[in-house]
């Protein structure tokens, strides 16, 4: 899924139980998270402190201006943190399927 380069990946066919994706780091592409969104109806929450928001027509489930760290700070935050936050987005989305 995704290009077939930097930020593709193989990925089972098992994905049923999966409510959400995060992807820490996204740039200015979200091929992969597209694709997951696509064809598995999985949404994907983004974070990445060097761009502005999701790249430009990707829906995403949520964006964080942050990098995923070992800390909470201005400018990192813990993927315990990450989760804490977005999980309510997740939980509710899958109650409504």
């Amino acid at each position: 899924m995704g290009p077939f380069f930097d930020g593709g990946y193989l990925v089972p066919n098992d994905l049923s139980n999966i409510v959400a994706c995060y992807s820490p780091g996204v740039a200015e592409s979200a091929y992969f998270e597209s694709d997951l969104l696509r064809i598995f109806g999985i949404p994907s929450h983004l974070a990445d402190l060097s761009v502005n928001g999701p790249p430009h027509g990707f829906p995403a489930l949520s964006f964080t201006k942050k990098y995923i760290g070992g800390k909470d700070d201005s400018e990192f935050m813990t993927m315990e943190t990450w989760i804490e936050q977005t999980d309510r987005k997740s939980t509710r989305l899958n109650s409504s399927h």
